[in-house]
């Protein structure tokens, strides 16, 4: 079991770098990688996280693994942010966004929205905090709230590059 959610979780990794690669890259363009909150997107927190700017807009992939209670638990998503006010470096964003994974041995999918704001320190550093209304399915359960996408108020901190 443990083996197929590695394998799992590696080609999911794989997937999103190519999505990523795949985008048009332009001069003004940024990437970006560091950490994401999802507590309440997958039941199970931090994650590494890639950013990627399309014009003044934001492409964000995450992925987790997490070791609790003896299993092995992952997470895999992104989300696309549209900047309405501002600019890629500081302004107010929405859009949507999917995760899916494990959650205790147990399928996890997320459809959410976001609706948040990003700012750029010293040019290199993006924060954002971002919420927003989640759905989100655990083999036969569904959920929906209206909440940050984790406990830190949904932060994002990314390295631009």
């Amino acid at each position: 079991m443990r083996t197929s959610l590695i394998r799992l979780t590696m080609a999911g990794a794989f997937i999103a770098t190519l999505c990523l690669l795949a985008l048009p890259f332009k001069a003004e363009a940024r990437m970006g990688l560091g950490y994401f909150d999802s507590d309440n997107l997958t039941l199970e927190g931090d994650n590494v996280s890639g950013l990627y700017s399309v014009k003044k807009d934001w492409a964000q992939v995450f992925f987790g693994v997490y070791n609790t209670n003896d299993s092995l638990s992952f997470s895999i998503g992104g989300a696309y942010k549209f900047t309405v006010w501002g600019d890629q470096y500081a302004g107010l964003h929405v859009g949507p966004g999917i995760a899916m994974g494990t959650a205790n041995d147990n399928f996890l999918f997320s459809a959410f929205g976001l609706a948040g704001f990003h700012y750029t320190i010293f040019d290199s550093v993006m924060l954002s905090l971002d919420g927003g209304p989640i759905l989100t399915l655990v083999n036969d359960e569904v959920n929906f709230s209206l909440e940050p996408t984790g406990n830190l108020l949904g932060l994002s901190i990314h390295y631009l590059f």
